[in-house]
């Protein structure tokens, strides 16, 4: 057996060793503990309408993992400082950078047409986020669990555009140690230009998984993009930190008649043992302009946000022609 299998083979029993420990522990890790799934009827929620029926014929989209940016805001102690109400001096500094902090995010986001956000912990300036998006936008937020049993945590997809046919689905497995599901939200949007609409899917994945769960999970989304006829976009946080998880998401995504996002020269993405984490794809459409920046060129949206911003630019082909 060639080196390489015998690593990759090693890992997938660490893993499911890994997995058994957990359950066996399920609900007494201190990280765990209040994390709460929660019921299906309540992952879905809206927020605002958009004013427009469809996409213009020249769009863009954008794919960001938050989650690191909106920790930052916390484990600076500025939100537990304004809990505390330990001065006035201190709440006034405080809820300074919280207004900052909405306003760099909210700046980066308004003016793209379709955004995915990956690990979106609805703390207070997050809701404040999504409640300016909503003004533009119509944000539909896929959640997966109670962090600490109060804060929800999930994905949320943000369209100029209506929202049709949203769905979703959560993972078979559950993340290491905070018990975590991870989600995936797909939306179908007009297009203008195009008589067909476009799917939109808004992916995070486990980071922990073996090999077959790992595939089980973009069986899902091959299994639901074999349905829809037109053009497509998947994006997000795969967690390809090995080879072949990138190998076989991009195989998966070509037989569908996909192709990779080819980012520009300048672009970074967070990578994880030598292999990006972040990725997009698209059937159907032209590709004009791909750039993955980092948090900290984004007006310096507090430097500690580890995941490249994914912004691309697409045109709607005319007389398109799909499966």
């Amino acid at each position: 057996m060639p080196l390489h299998d015998i690593w990759n083979h090693s890992i997938d029993r660490l893993m499911l060793t890994m997995q058994r420990v957990q359950r066996l522990l399920e609900g007494k890790s201190f990280l765990s503990q209040n994390n709460l799934q929660i019921a299906d009827h309540a992952v879905l929620e809206r927020y605002g309408r958009s004013q427009h029926v469809e996409l213009p014929s020249e769009f863009s989209a954008a794919s960001w993992n938050i989650q690191k940016s909106a920790q930052a805001l916390r484990e600076r102690r500025l939100w537990t400082l304004i809990e505390k109400t330990l001065s006035r001096s201190f709440q006034k500094i405080n809820q300074n950078d919280i207004v900052l902090w909405h306003e760099r995010v909210h700046s980066v986001l308004t003016d793209t047409h379709i955004i995915a956000l990956q690990e979106c912990e609805l703390h207070e300036p997050l809701k404040t986020v999504l409640a300016g998006l909503a003004e533009t936008h119509d944000v539909a937020l896929a959640q997966a669990i109670l962090r600490g049993g109060h804060t929800p945590s999930g994905i949320a997809t943000a369209s100029v555009a209506e929202h049709n046919d949203l769905t979703w689905h959560r993972s078979d497995t559950r993340e290491l140690v905070t018990n975590a599901a991870k989600m995936a939200l797909y939306s179908t949007y007009q297009l203008e230009g195009s008589h067909l609409d476009l799917a939109f899917v808004n992916l995070h994945l486990s980071i922990f998984t073996t090999r077959e769960q790992f595939k089980g999970e973009i069986a899902k989304v091959i299994h639901h993009l074999h349905q829809h006829p037109g053009p497509f976009i998947v994006l997000g946080d795969f967690n390809t930190w090995q080879s072949w998880r990138v190998e076989f998401l991009h195989e998966a995504i070509r037989k569908l008649g996909g192709e990779h996002v080819i980012w520009d020269h300048k672009s970074w993405r967070k990578t994880w043992n030598g292999n990006p984490l972040d990725h997009a794809f698209y059937r159907g459409l032209n590709l004009l302009h791909a750039q993955a920046r980092r948090a900290s060129d984004l007006k310096k949206i507090f430097n500690e946000s580890d995941h490249g911003f994914l912004k691309i630019r697409f045109s709607a082909q005319s007389n398109i022609q799909m499966l």
